[in-house]
């Protein structure tokens, strides 16, 4: 049987951060969940990565590269996977539950859920994917993303096939610097920077106008989602 749920964490200059992070996570988890970090081989605080469990060093990758090289080629096999920033923390018990439940419940074991995050509730974040979607796609995101707009993506592809769930009495607080709950650093500095929101609204763009209808058709075939 496959495992239940990695959660796909991408991590640069931040192992302290990193481990109030998995602290959280684990601390609140209810279920069968793995967490694997990814930290580029040129960090400049390598060593400190290394006190983690499941921390994998490879290869500088931006961040949709990190969730797709993860869930399809390192870690295959599970039936749920999610992404988590080193900035996150998990507030509720049953996190993991509650985020699988209304998918299996609600969309028939196909979907997309994230809980409340305190920085921008319009927009999922933390969020837990079917691997179905994952292997209808051949990816976790659209290859075209890099660092930002991700979660637009994760958004539209949800809502179009019909099984995007946001999970209210789940918390995990995003505790960035436009929250005031994080000083700024070269991280923050480079994905508000305009050429990183930049790039990341041109591929936003081209996948809607070139992409989009393709991904959510393939989802649609493959997880059978007909009605």
């Amino acid at each position: 049987m496959n495992k239940r749920l990695l959660v796909i964490c991408p991590s640069r200059g931040r192992p302290g951060r990193l481990k109030q992070m998995l602290d959280s996570l684990y601390d609140t988890k209810n279920g069968d969940v793995d967490c694997v970090v990814y930290v580029a081989n040129d960090d400049p605080k390598l060593e400190d990565y290394k006190q983690f469990d499941k921390v994998v060093i490879g290869e500088r990758f931006n961040i949709a590269k990190v969730f797709n090289y993860v869930s399809c080629d390192l870690k295959p096999g599970y039936r749920y996977y999610a992404e988590a920033n080193d900035d996150h923390i998990y507030h509720t018990k049953g996190w993991d539950d509650k985020l699988i439940g209304v998918i299996e419940s609600k969309g028939n074991g196909v979907g997309i859920s994230y809980g409340s995050n305190g920085l921008n509730e319009s927009l999922p974040s933390a969020v837990c994917m079917s691997a179905n979607i994952i292997n209808a796609l051949g990816y976790m995101v659209n290859p075209l993303f890099e660092h930002t707009y991700i979660d637009n993506y994760f958004k539209d592809l949800g809502e179009k096939i019909g099984r995007l769930f946001k999970v209210e009495d789940v918390f995990i607080e995003h505790r960035h610097y436009l929250s005031g709950k994080a000083s700024m650093d070269d991280n923050y500095a480079y994905v508000l920077s305009k050429e990183a929101l930049d790039k990341g609204k041109a591929a936003y763009d081209e996948w809607l106008d070139k992409y989009c209808v393709e991904d959510v058709k393939k989802v649609i075939d493959e997880c059978r989602l007909y009605n």
